[in-house]
């Protein structure tokens, strides 16, 4: 997979196809070496960007809509 072979990756993400899929489909492919960074409404007043772990992210409830997403080894795989 492409996530594998590079050390960053950028995906744009939508409702369907949310930041806490892709965190559990690395997880589910055995890729547990990475972090995810969420960059949320970029470019305006309430503009977010968050770190989190793919264990953290694939259990968080909130709701992502359009987002910008780095997936970036880590060596951590916890």
């Amino acid at each position: 997979s492409k996530v594998e072979k590079y050390d960053t990756v950028f995906v744009l993400t939508d409702s369907k196809n949310t930041p806490q899929a892709i965190a559990k489909f690395l997880l589910e492919e055995g890729i547990k070496d990475r972090e995810i960074f969420i960059g949320e409404n970029l470019s305006y007043d309430d503009e977010r960007i968050s770190r989190y772990s793919l264990k953290e992210l694939s259990k968080e409830n909130r709701q992502f809509e359009l987002n910008m997403v780095v997936i970036r080894k880590c060596g951590n795989t916890e």
